[in-house]
């Protein structure tokens, strides 16, 4: 096995605290591991070295490996599992979801930044999903935008229903990662749209429509009205998110 580590830094004049050097030697592990994948061209699912082989080859210890370990799960690069060896990750929203939803609460970003890019990715994934979609997608769309309908007194319900056929769109577009930067925002859309008590019926009325409007045109095959529908949607979005107070 073929893992290198550089020795830690040890600045002659001011000698780092522990916990900097511990994290320090986290940090190279990691990128260690992260080499070791790219040099031996792994694939999700092939097995990683166990911890006490990796610890050996980079002279670092277990505990040091399993911190580096859980930190490349957390992000998804690796699969750890217990009683079993290590695996490489398969990618997905939630760590970015998470990042998101963390951004928003601490008021790094704002909501309308977030639907800004919203609107830039969502209409190019519209586009691609008229084109690609298969025709069991365009009937899952379809049906999701008539129970959005359906739902519109049970609000949570309703926002399901919208998050899902967003993801929808987002997988039919046949890029992995529109997919996964779509399906990120799943939990702010969510706790979004429920926070509002008494929404417009207005604005519920229009946005079931605006949303069957889009799932009829990625189901006709029309990228032009797709595009349109998506474009009308993101607009009366960010004006019913300013009349509801949100910012």
């Amino acid at each position: 096995m073929s893992l290198k580590l550089k020795a830690p830094h040890s600045p002659a004049k001011r000698p780092k605290p522990e916990a900097d050097e511990r994290e320090t030697l986290v940090q190279k592990t990691s990128h260690a591991v992260i080499q070791f994948m790219r040099d031996h061209r792994l694939r999700v699912g092939d097995f990683l070295p166990s911890e006490a082989e990796v610890a050996t080859s980079l002279n670092v210890s277990r505990t040091v490996v399993r911190e580096s370990f859980g930190a490349l799960a957390a992000m998804r690069i690796i699969d750890v599992g217990s009683g079993r060896r290590a695996k490489v990750g398969r990618v997905d929203h939630s760590a970015w979801s998470l990042a998101v939803d963390h951004a928003v609460h601490t008021n790094q970003i704002s909501l309308h930044q977030v639907w800004d890019v919203r609107r830039t990715v969502e209409v190019r994934a519209v586009e691609l999903a008229a084109n690609r979609r298969t025709d069991d997608e365009a009937r899952a769309m379809v049906a999701h935008a008539g129970a959005m309908r359906k739902s519109m007194a049970n609000r949570p319900e309703m926002v399901r229903h919208d998050i899902a056929l967003h993801a929808l769109i987002a997988q039919a577009s046949r890029n992995a990662l529109l997919h996964t930067i779509i399906s990120s925002f799943g939990t702010v859309v969510m706790q979004t749209g429920t926070a509002v008590e008494q929404p417009n019926p207005d604005h519920l009325e229009l946005m079931t429509t605006l949303h069957q409007r889009l799932a009829s045109a990625i189901a006709d095959r029309d990228a032009a009205a797709a595009i349109g529908a998506m474009t009308d949607h993101f607009y009366t979005s960010l004006r019913g998110l300013a009349d509801a107070g949100f910012t």
